[in-house]
């Protein structure tokens, strides 16, 4: 029982840390499209009266590409962050049950992923 808590404890931890990583990484590309696209208004704005109707168009049409872009991408940053906060609840139960088994050692290195 103690060997599979300490499996299960450190597994938990690696689904823990890849969570995170890729939590950050879609909160990255999130900002990302943001910076991308407000950058792109800003510089209709600033061009609005030299532009012709034709490339106002295709500046608009860029717009809605970007703004769906930033929709996709939080979509994508809320479903990693949802699972991060599984693997987080998954860690703590796992970090238990290995305390539970007797491998208390487990506790501390539990508490040091966590801070």
């Amino acid at each position: 029982v103690r060997r599979a808590s300490s499996l299960v404890t450190n597994s938990a931890n690696t689904y823990l840390s890849q969570t995170t990583l890729a939590l950050l990484d879609s909160i990255s590309g999130y900002n990302m499209a943001i910076d991308r696209l407000v950058s792109l208004h800003k510089h209709y704005v600033d061009s609005i009266n030299r532009i012709s109707s034709v490339d106002e168009d295709a500046i608009w049409q860029l717009i809605l590409r970007r703004r769906q872009e930033v929709i996709d991408r939080r979509k994508d940053y809320k479903r990693f962050e949802s699972c991060w906060m599984k693997a987080i609840d998954l860690s703590k139960l796992a970090t238990e049950a290995a305390f539970n088994a007797g491998n208390s050692h487990l506790l501390e290195q539990a508490f040091n992923n966590f801070f």
